[in-house]
Formats: C-alpha cells, sequence, structure tokens
C-alpha cells in the first residue's frame, strides 16, 4: 500500500514537472518557431494526457469534461495555465475558442477542489478577458 501511494506521488510530481516545463517552453516560443515548438507541446500532451489541444478544441464541453475527470486537480491548473499562455500568444492554430475550454477546465477544478486559488482565479480573468477581446 505504501508502495503504491509512493507510486502514485512520485508519478503527480513528474507531470507536474512535465507541465511546468510544456508552459516554460511555451512561455520562450520564438515566433519564427511557434510551429515546431507547438508541435513538440502537442505530441508530448497527448503522450502524457491522451489529447491535445487541438483535440480539445473539438469536444463538446461534457466530453472534455469527462475525459479530464481523472487527471489530477494540480495538473489541469498548469494545463488551464498552458492553454492561458498559448492563447495570449495568438498562434494560428489556436483561436479564443481555446479560451473557452480552459474556462470550462477551471470551472471544472473549482467544483472538485476546496481550495481557494489566486493563480486560479487569475487566470479565470485572463481567458474571460481573451474570450470578450475577441468579440
Amino acid at each position: 500500500m505504501q508502495q503504491e501511494k509512493d507510486f502514485i506521488q512520485r508519478e503527480i510530481q513528474r507531470l507536474t514537472l512535465l507541465i511546468a516545463k510544456l508552459l516554460e517552453r511555451a512561455l520562450a516560443m520564438p515566433i519564427t518557431e511557434t510551429e515546431q515548438e507547438t508541435k513538440a507541446i502537442e505530441a508530448t500532451l497527448k503522450a502524457e494526457f491522451g489529447f491535445t489541444l487541438k483535440e480539445i478544441l473539438v469536444l463538446e464541453d461534457a466530453i472534455f469534461l469527462n475525459r479530464i475527470k481523472e487527471i489530477n486537480h494540480e495538473h489541469l491548473e498548469k494545463l488551464a495555465e498552458l492553454i492561458s499562455v498559448i492563447v495570449q500568444k495568438e498562434l494560428k492554430d489556436f483561436d479564443q475558442s481555446l479560451a473557452v475550454k480552459g474556462l470550462a477546465l477551471l470551472d471544472y477544478v473549482d467544483s472538485v477542489t476546496q481550495t481557494f486559488s489566486f493563480k486560479r482565479m487569475e487566470l479565470l480573468k485572463t481567458l474571460q478577458q481573451s474570450t470578450t477581446a475577441s468579440n
């Protein structure tokens, strides 16, 4: 039982670091290499979580939320942060509907966790601004 707990904890830490690296990669993405960097981010998300940001875009909200239920809420919050960065970079493959998915993701995290997060509130505000800026 303890070994299983340790494994789960290590896996959570590994995925947290992975998402943090993806976030750093997105933040440092040079304009000239956005397509290559986006492909690398998408490949990593697909390998680790089973979906890409492009796939998230085409999923209905109910299906999307069903797919993320098994993911740790800390990872979901980091994923929302990654979505926020991608939306702010205004990359050609991602429109403001990705911000809407990020908002749905954060709403889900709020509903399953009892912990208040200033970072989550900041992300909500940023993504909401992104959706209203495009209208």
